[in-house]
């Protein structure tokens, strides 16, 4: 619950509901951010291979196209594991107003 002070000082309560999506919503978020990590690290995996076959490139250039992928590999990795967080963080967030609620209910009987 927020307070506000008013024009005279006074304090005015507020009520602010936070509601997050529903259970199968989050199943599907989750569903979708492992396909996308299965899709990227084939597509990694397939540049990776288009690389070292291409005869015609120079090992420095072979090299620092690899280091490329490498750090994009890393990039993704990182920004894969932050949704991951964020999503453990939306499921704490719904377990404590499932438990609020609760609570707001039996204080209300």
């Amino acid at each position: 619950m927020m307070r506000k002070h008013g024009v005279m000082g006074n304090i005015e309560h507020v009520q602010k509901d936070v509601y997050i999506e529903d259970k199968e919503k989050m199943k599907e978020f989750e569903d979708r951010l492992e396909a996308e990590k299965a899709e990227f690290k084939l597509k990694s995996e397939k540049d990776r291979a288009n690389i070292e076959k291409n005869a015609d490139l120079a090992q420095a250039e072979k090299e620092r196209l690899i280091l490329e992928l490498r750090e994009k590999d890393n990039a993704e990795e990182k920004a894969k594991r932050k949704k991951e967080k964020m999503i453990k963080r939306l499921k704490k967030m719904e377990e404590k107003m499932v438990v609020g609620d609760q609570a707001l209910v039996i204080a209300k009987s």
